[in-house]
This record gives structure tokens, C-alpha cells and sequence, in this order.
């Protein structure tokens, strides 16, 4: 339920603030997102939401409705609302869906959103459930540490090859 507050109370939906969207998710929990979805009337349920007020959230949802599950899952994990705006929008007109993305591929964000790191995108990816011993994690830590090795040109390459001669017995 943080999640939702605090993606209501970003600024993103025009009318909510902090105070109203507190109010809001007080009485709807977590059907919060699905009441301005699918019965927005129920918000004249909050004290402090008229007529005027309704049409601007609904207005506003109808135009930000997209964004709404990628802030939400992102801000529930402490991405912030701002930095989960820019995977939006790096993904909103490409074929890739960007929750799918971030969910299923999200060391990609690193090569994709500028501002996301390493250190982000393992974040994400350990709470989604990709494991800490996978080859996405390895190949992700294995670029992250090149490029941040590069602008020092600390990194090198043997002239030798890296393994022994073969052995015959």
C-alpha cells in the first residue's frame, strides 16, 4: 500500500497530493489503483473529493493509467517515482513492454536508462527473483565492472593465453 500512496501523492495523477492520496489509500487498501480504474465515483467516498476534483483524477488517470504499474512495482522496491518515470518512458514506444522489461530482463535497464547502475538493476533483479548466482547477474557485474574500469584505463589483457598448455597423458 506505500507503493500506491506514494505513487498517487508523486504529482503524477493531477488533483491527488500527499495528503489526499493518504486519505485515499486509507479506505481502499489495495483495490485503490482498481476503484479509480473501474469505479472512480467511489472516490467521492473521500473526504475532500467533489465533483470538480473527481474529473481531474479521472482525467488525469485516463492519460497516466500506463505508467501506473511499472511506478507502482518500481516505488515498491525504492526506485524512486522519477527515476521509474525515465524506464517509462525509454521503453513506452519500443516493442518492449517496459514492466515486462523490468521484470524479466532487468539488467537491461543499465544498458538502456541513463541513471540506472548496476547496483539498481541487481536490486530489482534479486526481488524479482532472479537468482544471485545466474549468468545474467555475472554478465551484468562483468560489464558493470569493465565500463566503470575503463575511463581509468586500468583494464588490460594478457598476451598469453589465459589457460595452460593442454597436459597428455
Amino acid at each position: 500500500m506505500r507503493a500506491i500512496r506514494l505513487y498517487l501523492a508523486s504529482g503524477m495523477i493531477h488533483g491527488i497530493g500527499e495528503l489526499l492520496a493518504t486519505a485515499i489509500v486509507e479506505i481502499f487498501g489495495e483495490q485503490t489503483l482498481h476503484v479509480i480504474d473501474t469505479d472512480p465515483q467511489r472516490l467521492r467516498e473521500v473526504h475532500g473529493i467533489g465533483p470538480t476534483r473527481l474529473e481531474r483524477i479521472t482525467e488525469a488517470w485516463k492519460t497516466k493509467k500506463a505508467i501506473a504499474d511499472i511506478m507502482v512495482f518500481l516505488q515498491g522496491l525504492g526506485i524512486s517515482a522519477h527515476l521509474a518515470v525515465k524506464i517509462y518512458q525509454t521503453y513506452k514506444d519500443t516493442d518492449h513492454d517496459p514492466l515486462q522489461t523490468v521484470r524479466d530482463a532487468p539488467y537491461q535497464l543499465c544498458r538502456d536508462v541513463h541513471g540506472v547502475g548496476f547496483d539498481t538493476a541487481d536490486r530489482i533483479a534479486l526481488a524479482v527473483g532472479i537468482p544471485k548466482h545466474s549468468d545474467q547477474r555475472l554478465q551484468a557485474a562483468l560489464l558493470h565492472t569493465l565500463t566503470e574500469a575503463r575511463p581509468e584505463a586500468t583494464v588490460t589483457f594478457p598476451s598469453a593465453p589465459c589457460s595452460p598448455a593442454p597436459v597428455t597423458y
